[in-house]
């Protein structure tokens, strides 16, 4: 077969072979000039988006992040909703004064006894102010009497777990006798449940369940 060439240049003939050879060289591509496009080899390519990701890690490093925190008054706003549905709970599904087992109520954890009366033994509990021992009788609809033993009482393995009022136990909590529930007038402000209590305490008066103890 005959090639003829313009001029019959031989330096003619070898570059069209060169260029015949390249165009339909596996793997060589060309642009819409027609000019080869060179591709990295793909260790090169590799390390070139392992450098990408290094650049946008670095990046993200160097963004602040920026946190929304709850305004003073949304807090206070909860707050006052917690102590609200607390005492409207407390009104709707009355909370009894002393029981026998833990409940939903923040309740103070007293220790119950055998004590001696003209008309026979009652279970009751004691609380001291600082200077003496009061005693109270646990009656069977929850609520308490304060009376007076007749001998010595005899402590039991039972307890019973009394009312707490939190707005009292805020003023003085270093005393019980002053936040639990005694009988009289009751309890003003019971909270219901430890995530309540700790949405309305300040630092160190968070509770991890809803029984405190002396």
């Amino acid at each position: 077969m005959a090639i003829v060439l313009p001029g019959g240049s031989v330096l003619a003939y070898i570059a069209l072979t060169r260029s015949i050879g390249i165009l339909f060289r596996p793997g060589v591509t060309f642009d819409n000039r027609g000019l080869r496009i060179r591709k990295l080899p793909m260790s090169n390519l590799v390390s070139e988006r392992t450098k990408q990701r290094r650049r946008i890690l670095r990046a993200a490093v160097g963004t602040p992040l920026v946190f929304s925190l709850p305004s003073g008054a949304a807090i206070a706003d909860t707050s006052l909703s917690c102590k609200v549905k607390s005492h409207s709970l407390a009104t709707s599904e009355p909370a009894l004064g002393a029981t026998s087992s833990p409940d939903k109520w923040v309740r103070f954890e007293v220790s119950a006894y055998r004590i001696n009366q003209p008309g026979g033994h009652v279970r009751g509990f004691k609380l001291n102010d600082g200077l003496q021992d009061s005693w109270y009788r646990v009656n069977n609809d929850g609520t308490v009497s304060n009376i007076t033993p007749n001998g010595n009482a005899v402590e039991q393995s039972e307890k019973f777990y009394l009312l707490v009022d939190y707005d009292s136990y805020i003023a003085n909590k270093t005393n019980p006798i002053m936040y639990v529930y005694k009988g009289g007038d009751g309890i003003s402000s019971p909270i219901a449940g430890t995530s309540c209590w700790n949405s309305i305490s300040i630092l160190g008066d968070e509770i991890l369940s809803t029984v405190i103890r002396g």
